[in-house]
């Protein structure tokens, strides 16, 4: 399922569950879903990694807080989500010159913490921990990862653990591109934009 498409649609994910975990089956996805597998339920499981993404051959790594509210029960950290924080980061990426077949998208905290179609629940500062001790797993999955762009006050959290794991890559902070900041704040938009560049560049 790896395409020069950028962006696939939100309905996909509904209407082609099947062919998407059929794709997740290819090498670059086989650490990434057993790191998934082996997080368990905090409460609930963590979604897949998007087939469309670069999954281990990832040139950039963007780490989110966690994952969004969603009826869906099965789920995947997808760009084509139908979220304002998905739409503002294929703009954001797109605007950065980043193709979607360089980059995979993941959470902090990577379990979904809410029951499907209930509201988003903020992490704990339990989750937050859990999270950030799971994030050696996470690094080790990927072969040629040049730099990670952390994204919000949450993902900033991760820059000690992910230095201490690989200090020479190359680390970015921006805002979390969540419709709440960006359409609040002039500056939250070209903040990412900025970030993406540096991280495209590394």
């Amino acid at each position: 399922m790896k395409s020069n498409i950028f962006y696939f649609g939100s309905a996909t994910l509904a209407e082609e569950i099947d062919p998407r975990l059929e794709a997740l089956g290819a090498s670059r996805f086989a650490g990434l879903e057993a790191y998934r597998l082996n997080l368990g339920h905090r409460p609930f499981a963590a979604p897949h990694f998007d087939p469309n993404s670069a999954g281990s051959d990832a040139e950039v790594l963007i780490l989110l807080q966690n994952p969004g509210p969603s009826a869906a029960a099965v789920r995947f950290a997808s760009l084509d989500n139908p979220t304002g924080t998905a739409r503002n980061l294929r703009r954001f990426l797109e605007a950065a010159k980043i193709d979607r077949s360089a980059v995979t998208l993941w959470n902090t905290v990577p379990w979904v913490l809410a029951p499907p179609g209930s509201r988003n629940q903020p992490p704990s500062r339990a989750d937050i921990v859990a999270g950030l001790a799971r994030l050696p797993e996470l690094i080790a999955a990927f072969d040629d990862l040049k730099s990670v762009v952390l994204m919000g006050r949450v993902a900033q959290m991760a820059r000690g653990p992910i230095e201490r794991i690989k200090p020479r890559l190359k680390i970015l902070e921006c805002p979390h591109p969540s419709p709440t900041f960006v359409n609040t704040s002039p500056g939250v938009a070209p903040a990412i934009i900025a970030a993406l560049c540096a991280a495209g560049s590394a």
